[in-house]
């Protein structure tokens, strides 16, 4: 059986859908018995439904060089 270290580590897996029949069996056992692993697959799950909403920008150089120089002051 599954450990809670072991759904921290396959949550992304999971999600994703790139499990195993028998891997997904095991991780579901899991999340049914343990409600710290059951609550933390629903943030989880709220994370990958959220995420795709917001739009990053990728810094430009000058951004990255001016946020570098502020933390070493």
């Amino acid at each position: 059986m599954l450990k809670c270290k072991d759904i921290g580590y396959l949550s992304s897996d999971y999600i994703d859908g790139n499990m195993t029949k028998s891997q997904r069996m095991s991780f579901r056992l899991h999340i049914t018995i343990c409600g710290h692993c059951r609550r933390f697959m629903r943030q989880m799950n709220l994370i990958h439904k959220t995420l795709p909403k917001y739009h990053f920008v990728e810094p430009d150089d000058r951004q990255v060089d001016a946020w570098m120089n502020g933390l070493s002051k």
